[in-house]
């Protein structure tokens, strides 16, 4: 990335190509959790690890060399702080919309009668280990099949929830200053 930085004269740049990939990847990686096609999930996700990897540097460089040098320290801490405050909202926001999703999915197939209410208890019985891949394979047959795509339901509904921040990053990466040339040249 150094050298990329050198070359385009700004890290600016990278971080907006950076945030152009997760924006498209995220979106993709929703479309394809809906055709579950396993080979397009692990592109997609290769894709988005791609934007994260490609934007982690270029973003520390641009926050540290963009502030004068008596604010380093701050700088530094603030994008830490941050960076971690962001994955943990990130992560709450995909737990509570897939939480949500599969929930309301489960209770709807309820009310319209297609899980009886000894399906409902077999759910019921197995809440605890719902969780987990092995306790909803502990299901019957009939009961996991929808369960499962309850979760797959849930699942692609939670990355369609991330989309709205990666465009408004992607347009906000936009508004970054520019880097004064001597003080990248000089440090990177």
């Amino acid at each position: 990335m150094i050298i990329s930085i050198r070359w385009l004269g700004q890290p600016k740049y990278i971080i907006i190509l950076s945030q152009v990939i997760i924006t498209v990847a995220v979106g993709f990686l929703s479309k394809a959790l809906v055709n579950s096609n396993e080979g397009e999930i692990a592109g997609f996700m290769a894709m988005c690890g791609a934007g994260v990897g490609m934007g982690f540097g270029p973003l520390s460089i641009h926050a540290r060399f963009s502030q004068p040098e008596d604010r380093v320290a701050v700088v530094v801490a603030s994008n830490l702080f941050f960076r971690t405050a962001g994955g943990t909202i990130g992560l709450a926001q995909l737990a509570a919309v897939l939480n949500a999703k599969v929930r309301n999915e489960i209770t709807s197939l309820v009310y319209s009668g297609t899980l009886s209410l000894e399906d409902m208890r077999a759910i019921g019985e197995k809440s605890s280990s719902i969780d987990s891949l092995g306790g909803i394979n502990n299901l019957p047959p009939a009961v996991r099949q929808f369960v499962k795509a309850a979760f797959a339901d849930g699942l692609k509904w939670a990355f369609i929830s991330l989309i709205p921040w990666c465009g408004i990053a992607t347009i906000l990466v936009f508004f970054l200053s520019p880097i004064p040339k001597e003080r990248l040249a000089k440090k990177t």
